[in-house]
């Protein structure tokens, strides 16, 4: 019934249009009959949290056609292996063997569709389980922001609507979930109450619904939230304190599984593969193995289980910019849009070409300046600069032809220039990348004292462009180049809240864009701006503490990283200094000397570049661990990588020419 009143129409002839949610796959419909409302009312529920477009009732037909789909796939592929094993002849031979293993084939089928028909189901649920994940991360600055401006402006639903439409963006999540609330209050006529309400039952995170049950309380009861506000700021900033220490503790169990797992595991299974060749003709493929496989994959794995970890305490201040930055022209309805004309056409792409040759020129003036900013801009130097090292050296150096029966030789000689070529390519990236950490780093640990500078000159009648002529001019702060191009952005016309959105552009932090955004968002609502700027100042204050007591602890498992490798070059080191001449001296009729001496084992020449590799593809690995521990981000292990990879180098060259010679 449409309306209530109008009864659809027949079928005849053509079959009329059915709602979306009646479209039903045919293969799924008799299925779908039998199904229990009260689970498709929680589907329902899942779909909605997860914000995923699409009906309960079409994906429970969508999941029952990909179990079908995936049943009969199973049952055919199992069929086709089969007989590839057992003839088709066994069956007619003995039916009764054939009808069992027939059957094992059907349980496995309907297994198959039953778990493609379950994970169909649970997708919602992995989506709502993220958001959650999501949600609960930026519910701290969420809060921050509106207990800022609603300590200035009384109206909630204000703030509210001002971070959904403005600051979603910078804000993460959480203020993505608060656009329902605006949805509901204007498409819906709803009051703030109610709309807080229903978002509190649809929301996937149990601390946000808390939070609205709480915020929406106390503004119906009070009329306003702010001590509300104020004390859930401070709950969550001792939520994050605890957090952190659990993080930290987490991190030294983990430095000790890497300890364990990627320094005395390797080195016990290369000695014991040493000593079982001293004893027979053990093959040293396992070695490889470990070596060029298990020991890159493995720290893989480690460092995606790092990120997993420390995902709460990621800075995602790059991917909040961008999503920031890329916004659609507003549009005014009352304006018409009116389609360029084809002279026009050509005139804009005759702009945005001049726009791109503006960007290239700027590159290739200021080269420096750009790669500061995007460190990846230096392989455009670095990979070609390497290739012809690489290949100067090898043309000068290498005289031992590649071929099946030279190519240990050939590597030997080889190796070293390669490696060289590598960090030709990975210390340049290295030092722009420190420096532009180092950067962020003195800007944000600057911002505190910027915005308590101007919330004093504010408080005492100045213009926030005042203040900061008055900070560029008198004041002392790390950030003092920066603050003089708000000044000079200023000084020729431009608003203050534009001048600072310049400055938010150059830096490209989360947290300047959430300061500029809270600025400009302040100056529409109050004239108490030296407020918003104090409560900006002490959550910065507070986020660089937490951050520098954690940058100090990890520090110690940074250090225990490199312990690890320098014991693992040191126990390397005595075994080619020491065991493998001692193999030599002792090894008649042993097979490792075979090599050696005429016979059919392995060459030491071969232990000795697998050890090598070995200390320098660990150092490689290690040096990635060392940035995730130390700075959550395996481009700030690049570094460190180098560090490590000179040192293997420099020690296994030194005793190659002083030991080994």
């Amino acid at each position: 019934m449409l309306g209530g009143d109008t009864p659809l129409p027949e079928r005849s002839g053509a079959v009329p249009h059915q709602p979306v949610s009646g479209d039903l796959p045919r293969v799924g419909r008799g299925f779908f009959s039998s199904y229990r409302q009260g689970r498709l009312d929680v589907l329902e529920g899942q779909l909605f949290s997860a914000r995923m477009h699409i009906k309960a009732e079409r994906l429970f037909s969508i999941s029952i056609l990909s179990g079908i789909l995936a049943g009969i796939a199973t049952f055919i592929l199992l069929a086709y292996l089969s007989q590839l094993v057992v003839p088709l002849s066994f069956f007619a031979v003995f039916p009764v063997y054939g009808a069992i293993i027939v059957s094992v084939w059907l349980l496995i089928a309907v297994a198959s569709m039953y778990a493609a028909h379950v994970a169909i189901l649970y997708l919602p649920i992995v989506e709502c389980n993220s958001r959650k994940m999501r949600i609960d991360l930026s519910l701290f600055n969420v809060a921050t922001y509106l207990y800022a401006l609603h300590h200035s402006e009384p109206n909630l639903y204000a703030v509210i609507a001002s971070l959904a439409k403005h600051a979603a963006p910078y804000y993460g999540e959480a203020a993505h979930e608060l656009r329902q609330v605006v949805f509901d209050c204007e498409m819906t006529s709803s009051d703030l109450y109610v709309a807080l309400l229903r978002l509190s039952e649809t929301t996937p995170s149990d601390k946000f619904r808390f939070f609205l049950t709480g915020l929406s309380s106390s503004y119906k009861t009070m009329g306003t939230a702010t001590d509300y506000l104020r004390m859930k700021v401070e709950e969550l900033r001792n939520e994050l304190r605890i957090s952190q220490k659990v993080y930290l503790n987490t991190l030294g169990v983990i430095a000790e599984m890497y300890i364990t797992i990627f320094v005395a595991g390797p080195l016990f299974i290369i000695i014991v593969v040493m000593v079982m060749g001293m004893i027979s003709s053990a093959n040293p493929l396992i070695l490889a193995v470990i070596i060029y496989v298990m020991l890159p994959f493995g720290t893989a794995i480690f460092l995606l289980m790092l990120d997993i970890i420390s995902e709460i305490h990621e800075d995602k201040s790059e991917k909040l910019h961008a999503m920031a930055s890329v916004q659609e022209p507003e549009h005014f309805p009352s304006i018409p849009l009116v389609m360029p004309t084809e002279s026009e056409s050509l005139m804009f792409a005759k702009l945005a070409e001049n726009d791109k040759k503006i960007k290239y020129r700027s590159f290739v003036s200021s080269p420096v300046a750009h790669m500061k900013l995007h460190p990846e801009l230096v392989l455009l130097f670095s990979v070609p600069c390497a290739l012809i090292v690489i290949g100067v050296l090898y043309f000068l150096f290498v005289s031992v032809p590649l071929t099946p029966w030279t190519f240990i030789d050939w590597v030997t000689a080889t190796e070293d220039i390669v490696m060289a070529g590598a960090l030709v390519v990975l210390i340049p990236f290295a030092v722009f990348y420190a420096i532009k950490s180092r950067n962020a780093r003195r800007v944000e640990e600057a911002i505190p004292d910027f915005a308590d500078q101007m919330a004093s000159a504010v408080r005492h009648n100045m213009t926030l462009g005042q203040a900061v002529g008055l900070i560029a001019t008198e004041g002392k702060s790390n950030i003092l180049g920066e603050i003089n191009l708000i000044r000079r952005d200023v000084y020729w016309g431009a608003l203050i809240t534009d001048a600072i959105q310049r400055f938010s552009d150059t830096v490209r932090l989360g947290s300047i864009d959430r300061m500029t955004i809270l600025i400009s968002q302040a100056e529409h609502f109050t004239n108490r701006l030296s407020e918003v700027l104090q409560i900006i100042a002490e959550d910065a204050k507070s986020m660089v503490t937490m951050k520098t007591e954690r940058r100090g602890d990890m520090l110690l498992y940074v250090m225990v990283v490199y312990l690890a490798f320098f014991v693992f070059v040191f126990v390397q080191s005595i075994l080619v200094v020491m065991f493998l001449p001692m193999m030599v001296q002792g090894g008649d009729g042993m097979s490792i000397v075979g090599g050696m001496t005429g016979g059919g084992g392995i060459s030491l020449d071969m232990y000795d570049r697998l050890i090598y590799h070995s200390v320098v593809i660990h150092g490689f690995c290690s040096g990635l661990v060392a940035g995730m521990m130390g700075e959550g981000s395996v481009l700030a292990g690049v570094k460190h990588s180098c560090i490590m990879m000179a040192i293997a180098m420099i020690v296994f060259v030194t005793l190659k020419f002083f030991f080994m010679s």
